[in-house]
């Protein structure tokens, strides 16, 4: 700071509400130690809802959903059949859910009950003042009733409500990510089928919404768009193998303020042992559309109407992943379908591993008991891996492993931000001499290799020939050794980073647009399907070859790949994939779908018209 202290000159917008408790406050404190007290208490709420993973529904959102989920049950079921309809839901904070589907159903002359369900004792009285009559409140947690399980607390619930059939309807935003750890004793395995691996908190809402509702029920969620990760599959069979699937809405970030997350909103019906053919409704919230719903100057029905589409049940429900890849319209599905028929993987070619287990800061800390090194953990705590000790992370002794500069013992590394299409950039250096980090077996590093950017976009890939090592976010992919003197490691990459993969596993994901981490997994990419190579015919072969050496030579110089041989390499793609120009004006229909990220930029340097030699 030098010799001299400076002053800082702190702004901060307060809101109505602490001005408003500020006015109230006597007992001889001065405004600066009522301020502090009350931002205390601001950020201490603020903290609360973040552990309890509460995420505010906006009112347009609201209403959105409450009138779809209405009219799905209007049209489902005869309402004029309804007596004693019960509403749910289980994380009702304010009640504004409850408040908007009320709104719905007492002009569609429905009468019912109202049940709200929440841990927030004061959100749970505001939802009561909010909705007076007919109102019906639980201070519990939805996922374990009263500290027990689920089945005993729901049917303590039911019991008092005089409920013995289920619920009408379910319509709730539960909570995101929320901190589950004081419920680990009654929330386990055997109650939730979904609590396996990176669950979240949503995702066991959604099963127990299943199970409340009665026989042709209707539910509508709003959640995270997690859903359509591959590692939701199993959520995903949950929705398909219990419920008619009534919608299913995809509406990026930004529309929870200051929540960097997109959400989705699934609409279902309870329908046990339903085998019939159906079609799904299904809508994306386009990127340029988002920001005139959210200031008001459209609406998500207004909106919703020009970008609808149905989508065939049979399609979601193919194992083993059972992608909701609900971006596949009429126009673009043939396009699809030529590409997933393949039989063959990439993963029949190579092996695939991860790099050194840091991220690209590099920073370690040393355990005091074992003296072995681990990464630096993201808390202020530190539980050795190795031993199990346990420490505050600023006793312990730290330091960087991954520099910019050269130095004679350090070693090359390639972090995510490296990877471009058909390029690397070598900045960084890795000293490998601390015992304790999983740095991985040299043989993963030595030799040709394709590297692939784990985080972003679309796929950024090369090939690197200097045996560098790589980080935790670079993928790593090496031709198995049966086929090392038979396919060009370049080959192999020119599919990866052609067009018609990009569109396939876009498509397959519906990840066409930032949103925040963003990511790919391993999975993604040796489950790409390929032409089987050993019914080539011989100038396919050769023009595998040559256009490979190509490549490789522009590599190896670290060019960028002209457009000239971009466009060559894509024309064989198409051919041995049997796209032809018509398929390939649905890719770049999709290329254009996509929002202006630079994976995708660096795919419109070309036409279709270029892939084939067609003169416009």
């Amino acid at each position: 700071m030098g010799e001299k202290s400076k002053k800082i000159q702190v702004s901060v917008s307060l809101p109505h509400k602490l001005f408003y408790d500020l006015e109230k406050v006597v007992n001889g404190k001065n405004r600066s130690e009522v301020i502090r007290d009350l931002l205390e208490k601001s950020i201490k709420e603020v903290d609360k809802r973040r552990k309890n993973g509460v995420v505010y529904t906006p009112k347009y959102l609201a209403e959105y959903v409450s009138n779809k989920i209405t009219n799905y049950f209007d049209v489902n079921i005869s309402c004029t059949k309804v007596t004693n309809c019960y509403v749910l839901d289980p994380a009702c904070g304010e009640g504004i859910l409850l408040q908007s589907i009320k709104t719905s159903l007492i002009n569609k002359k429905i009468d019912c009950k109202y049940v709200g369900i929440d841990i927030d004792n004061f959100a749970l009285k505001q939802a009561k003042k909010n909705l007076t009559k007919k109102f019906y409140g639980f201070h519990t947690n939805a996922l374990c009733p009263f500290n027990t399980n689920r089945f005993i607390g729901w049917d303590k619930i039911n019991n008092s409500l005089g409920n013995g059939n289920g619920f009408d309807l379910i319509i709730a935003n539960p909570p995101w990510g929320a901190d589950v750890s004081n419920y680990k004793k009654w929330i386990n395995k055997e109650d939730f089928k979904m609590l396996y691996g990176r669950y979240d908190t949503s995702d066991l809402f959604i099963e127990l919404s299943i199970s409340l509702l009665k026989e042709n029920g209707v539910a509508g969620l709003i959640i995270p768009d997690s859903l359509f990760s591959h590692d939701r599959a199993q959520l995903r069979k949950l929705l398909l193998d219990n419920t008619k699937i009534l919608f299913i809405g995809r509406f990026g970030e930004k529309i929870f303020k200051d929540i960097n997350r997109a959400c989705a909103v699934v609409i279902f019906q309870k329908r046990t042992n339903f085998n019939e053919p159906y079609e799904i409704d299904c809508f994306r919230l386009p990127t340029e559309e988002r920001n005139n719903v959210i200031n008001g100057t459209t609406t998500l029905s207004a909106v919703e109407k020009k970008y609808l589409h149905k989508v065939a049940f049979s399609r979601f429900n193919v194992e083993p992943d059972y992608l909701f890849n609900l971006d596949i319209d009429s126009t673009l599905e043939k396009t699809y379908q030529k590409i997933a028929s393949n039989k063959n993987k990439l993963g029949d070619y190579l092996d695939n591993h991860r790099g050194v287990e840091l991220s690209k800061k590099g920073k370690i800390i040393k355990c005091s008991s074992c003296e072995l090194w681990s990464p630096l953990p993201k808390g202020l705590d530190f539980t050795c891996k190795i031993c199990g000790e346990k420490r505050s992370i600023d006793t312990l002794i730290s330091k960087v492993i991954i520099h910019k500069t050269f130095d004679k013992d350090f070693y090359s590394i390639i972090v995510g931000e490296d990877i471009n299409r058909y390029k690397i950039n070598h900045n960084f250096w890795i000293d490998i001499s601390n015992s304790g980090v999983n740095y991985k077996k040299a043989t993963i590093y030595n030799g040709d290799k394709i590297v692939v950017r784990k985080t972003g976009i679309g796929i950024s890939a090369s090939i690197d020939y200097t045996s560098s090592y790589t980080n935790q976010v670079v993928y790593i992919f090496k031709l198995k050794r049966e086929f090392e003197k038979k396919i060009p490691l370049e080959f192999l990459l020119a599919i990866l980073n052609s067009r018609a993969i990009f569109f396939f596993i876009s498509m397959s994901n519906g990840e066409i647009e930032w949103k925040s981490h963003p990511y790919l997994t391993q999975k993604q990419i040796i489950n790409v399907p390929i032409p089987d190579l050993n019914k080539l015919h011989y100038e396919d072969i050769c023009s595998i070859y040559e256009l490979s050496n190509c490549l490789k030579d522009n590599l190896k110089k670290n060019k960028l790949i002209s457009p000239n041989l971009d466009a060559r390499i894509e024309k064989l793609v198409a051919k041995l994939y049997g796209l032809d120009f018509e398929n390939y004006q649905a890719i770049f229909k999709a290329l254009d779908k996509a929002q202006e990220l630079i994976a995708v930029k660096v795919l419109k340097n070309i036409s279709a018209n270029d892939v084939f030699g067609i003169k416009e």
